[in-house]
């Protein structure tokens, strides 16, 4: 796995947590053998998703849209607690993909 660069600006500290998700995404998906790091990843990514939801979502203006990251953040909580059995790593790419399209932030 290569090094990743992740900037913080001070005018703008939310692009630094969707770029971080954007950095954990890549490093997820990059295809390695599996290892237990792939977990730490995974976790990491999830984490921080988690946290950008919670940053994000208090703004989002699109009543369903509010609703589907909801629904999407309380998958993952049931897969990261083992009460279903779809990966973490398939779930979160969901809410990420949700929280960064325009629409979202509207």
């Amino acid at each position: 796995m290569s090094d990743r660069i992740v900037v913080l600006r001070n005018h703008d500290p939310l692009s630094f947590v969707a770029s971080a998700c954007s950095v954990l995404a890549e490093a997820v998906n990059e295809p390695r053998a599996w290892s237990p790091a792939h977990d730490e990843l995974v976790a990491a990514y999830a984490a921080m998703v988690r946290a950008y939801a919670s940053l994000v979502r208090p703004s989002v203006q699109n009543v369903v849209q509010g609703r589907i990251i909801d629904h999407v953040l309380e998958r993952l909580g049931q897969a990261e607690r083992g009460e279903i059995v779809t990966p973490v790593a398939d779930i979160v790419a969901r809410p990420h993909g949700v929280l960064v399209t325009e629409p979202v932030l509207s």
